[in-house]
C-alpha cells in the first residue's frame, strides 16, 4: 500500500514536472515567437522607413533627373533653333552669294551673235558660250609715258609754307618758290628759310601778323623781293613775267597754248618755280595732269593735244582753302585774257565772270610769275635796271607808280 501511494505521488509529481515542463516550453516557445513577431514587425518597420526613405530618396531623384531633363530638352531646343536660324542664315548668305556672284553663261550662250556684229581692229574671237569677243591690242603703255602725262614733284609741295599770315600770300608764295630752288628741302643745298626770316631780311620787324601785306604786295615787288633775298644768301636767279595776256609787262606773241607747252616743260625743271596772281590772291602751280577725252585712252602712250585737256595743280598757302587746287588750263586762260572791269575769280569759278567796280577799262594785273636758279654770275633781268643802292636798301619796298594797281588784298 505504501509504495502505490508512494508511487502514485511520485507519478503526479512527475506530471507536474512534465506539464511545467511543458508550460515552461511553451512560454519559451511564445515568447520566441513574440521575439521573432516583434522582429519581423521591427524589420517591417525598418523596412517601411527604408521604403520611405528610398521613396523620398527616388522622389527627389526624380524631381532632379526630370529638372535637368526639362533644362536639356530646352537647351537642346535652343540649339536646335539656333543652328537651324544659323543655317538658314548660312543659307541665305550663299543664296545671296549665289545670285551675286555665281552666275552662269553656258545656257545663255545657246545662240551666237550674228556675224555683223561690229568690230574693233578687224579681230574677233568666239569665247565662253558662243560669245563673239572682240580681241583688242595689248597695253604697251611705260611708267615713263605716264610720266609725261601726270606731272608733279613732291618737293614743290614740301617747301610750301603753310599756313600764311594773313594777307601774306605773296611774301608765303616767294619763300616756298625760294626753298624749292636753294634749299635742301628742294633741289638746292643751302638751309630752308621761313616766312619770319625773309621778312627780316627785307627789312620788317614783328610782330609780322599785324603788317598789312596787301598794298604794297604786287608782281614787281615778288620779282625785288626775291632778288633781294638771292643778294642776301649769295645764290644766283632771276625773275621775270612768264604769262601776261594784258597790261604792263604782257608777253606780247605769246598765246594761250604756246604758255602752256612751256608751263608744262618749267614744272618738270627743277631750276624753275611759279608764281599765279590770280583774284587777290597768289599761290604756286606744281603739278599737272593731261586728261584723254575718250576712256579708251586712259592708258594711251602718247596724246594728242586735241585728244586731252590739262588740268593745273596749284598748291595754297592760306589754310582756309584746300592745299592744292585742281585747275582746268582753259580756266586759268580765261582769268588771264579776262580785262577790267569783266574778272574770273579762280578760287570761285562757281561766280562765273564778274565785273569790278572801277572806272578802268582795259588791261590785266593777274598772271604767272617766273623765278629760275641759274648759273653762278648770270644776273638779274630785273637788275639791271634797279640802282644799287635801291638793292641794299633794308625798308620794305613800295610799289612803283606805274605798278600802283598791282596790290592784293588776300583772304
Amino acid at each position: 500500500m505504501g509504495s502505490a501511494v508512494t508511487s502514485s505521488e511520485g507519478s503526479d509529481s512527475d506530471h507536474e514536472d512534465v506539464s511545467s515542463f511543458e508550460s515552461g516550453a511553451e512560454s519559451e516557445q511564445s515568447d520566441s515567437e513574440r521575439d521573432k513577431e516583434q522582429g519581423q514587425l521591427k524589420c517591417v518597420e525598418e523596412v517601411d522607413e527604408d521604403d520611405e526613405r528610398q521613396l523620398k530618396c527616388s522622389t527627389t531623384d526624380d524631381f532632379r533627373s526630370h529638372a535637368l531633363a526639362g533644362t536639356a530638352e530646352k537647351t537642346q531646343e535652343r540649339r536646335v533653333s539656333v543652328s537651324s536660324s544659323e543655317i538658314a542664315g548660312q543659307s541665305d548668305y550663299r543664296q545671296r552669294e549665289a545670285l551675286a556672284w555665281e552666275v552662269g553663261i553656258y545656257e545663255l550662250g545657246s545662240r551666237r551673235r550674228r556675224s555683223s556684229s561690229r568690230k574693233q581692229n578687224g579681230l574677233e574671237t568666239v569665247g565662253l558660250g558662243g560669245f563673239v569677243q572682240e580681241e583688242f591690242e595689248e597695253l604697251r603703255t611705260t611708267v615713263v609715258d605716264m610720266m609725261q602725262r601726270k606731272v608733279l614733284d613732291q618737293r614743290r609741295w614740301l617747301c610750301m609754307s603753310r599756313p600764311q599770315y594773313q594777307k601774306s600770300c605773296g611774301i608765303s608764295a616767294l619763300v616756298s618758290c625760294w626753298n624749292y630752288l636753294y634749299s635742301n628741302l628742294g633741289n638746292g643745298s643751302c638751309r630752308p628759310i621761313s616766312q619770319e626770316e625773309a621778312l627780316s631780311v627785307l627789312g620788317f620787324k614783328p610782330p609780322f601778323c599785324e603788317i598789312r601785306f596787301g598794298p604794297f604786295t604786287g608782281n614787281v615787288a615778288l620779282m625785288r623781293w626775291f632778288q633781294l633775298l638771292n643778294k642776301h644768301f649769295g645764290v644766283p636767279g632771276r625773275s621775270f613775267y612768264f604769262y601776261k595776256p594784258h597790261g604792263k609787262g604782257c608777253t606780247i606773241g605769246l598765246s594761250s597754248n604756246d604758255a602752256l607747252a612751256r608751263l608744262k616743260l618749267g614744272l618738270m625743271d627743277e631750276n624753275m618755280a611759279f608764281i599765279y596772281h590770280c583774284q587777290n590772291h597768289y599761290f604756286c602751280p606744281v603739278g599737272y595732269e593731261d586728261v584723254p577725252l575718250a576712256a579708251s585712252d586712259a592708258y594711251k602712250p602718247v596724246l594728242l593735244d586735241s585728244e586731252a585737256e590739262t588740268w593745273i595743280l596749284i598748291a595754297d598757302s592760306s589754310r582756309k582753302h584746300p592745299g592744292i587746287h585742281y585747275k582746268l588750263w582753259k580756266d586759268v586762260s580765261t582769268d588771264l585774257n579776262c580785262q577790267n572791269p569783266e574778272f574770273l575769280d579762280i578760287r570761285r569759278l562757281d561766280r562765273g565772270i564778274q565785273k569790278r567796280k572801277t572806272k578802268k577799262v582795259g588791261g590785266n594785273i593777274h598772271c604767272i610769275l617766273a623765278f629760275e636758279r641759274t648759273a653762278t654770275g648770270q644776273m638779274d633781268v630785273l637788275e639791271e635796271n634797279i640802282e644799287t643802292d635801291e638793292v641794299q636798301q633794308t625798308v620794305p619796298l613800295e610799289i612803283e607808280e606805274e605798278d600802283s594797281d598791282d596790290s592784293v588784298e588776300s583772304d
